[in-house]
């Protein structure tokens, strides 16, 4: 981070118009891409929401706000079930613990964001990492590492954040065609919400949403608000709570 934006102090919510500094400016910047986050029903339903059942239940119960929650997400992202987890950061971690099995070999776009980065040492997988945006280099690869037995799982972020570039999915679609049960694991934090006729991502848009083929993400880009998601069916949802170890806790 630079200096610059680490002296930067927020006087008030995100929205058009705020306060940085003491002064009064127009925002253009950060990831609340709609500027929910300071948005006033969102905040007077998260005050009402906290007024009603406090910070959290503090137990495995449950809490008719996240039961709505979970409503709202299958009709939002047309899921059977949507895995939601306190942090998008480790969204694409929980994801690929959940998906991945020995012997997969992982291929990894050179850019993908830290948090893919960090979520595959958890995986004691091999490695093998491809040009940025470069199908070429992605079938190339595949030719030169994939070796007997091993299933391919491409992991690429689906909107990358610095320059706003979208991954080529339907190449890398084509590409894993000719690989048997081969998967394509997206961290879409900045497509859900944004891309696709209904919101749903960059597997909308480029119209790749089909069995192996899996998207994490966040809340707290596009939709004002914080968490991890992580749709997808009931077997999806199973294995998440079942393998991912941070909601085994």
């Amino acid at each position: 981070m630079s200096e610059l934006a680490q002296a930067m102090t927020m006087g008030g919510p995100i929205g058009p118009r705020m306060r940085i500094d003491g002064r009064e400016v127009d925002y253009f910047c950060g990831t609340s891409y709609f500027a929910l986050h300071g948005h006033t029903s969102v905040i007077d339903a998260a005050c009402d929401a906290t007024r009603r059942f406090g910070m959290g239940p503090g137990t495995l119960a449950s809490v008719p706000v996240y039961d709505e929650l979970q409503q709202a997400l299958r009709d939002w992202f047309a899921a059977e079930h949507v895995t939601f987890l306190i942090s998008g950061y480790v969204s694409p971690m929980a994801l690929l613990q959940a998906v991945c099995e020995p012997g997969d070999l992982l291929l990894m776009d050179a850019a993908t964001h830290y948090a893919v980065r960090d979520a595959v040492p958890t995986l004691d997988l091999p490695v093998a990492r491809f040009h940025h945006l470069s199908p070429d280099d992605l079938a190339e690869t595949l030719r030169r590492e994939l070796k007997p037995g091993q299933r391919p799982v491409v992991i690429t972020d689906g909107v990358f954040p610095s320059s706003g570039r979208l991954a080529p999915l339907a190449d890398y679609d084509e590409v894993l065609g000719g690989y048997e049960e081969a998967l394509l694991c997206i961290d879409d934090s900045h497509g859900f919400g944004i891309l696709g006729d209904g919101g749903r991502g960059s597997l909308e848009h480029f119209g790749t949403e089909r069995a192996g083929r899996y998207a994490a993400g966040t809340l707290s880009k596009a939709f004002g608000a914080l968490g991890g998601v992580i749709p997808g069916d009931a077997a999806l949802a199973t294995r998440l709570r079942e393998r991912a170890r941070i909601l085994r806790g």
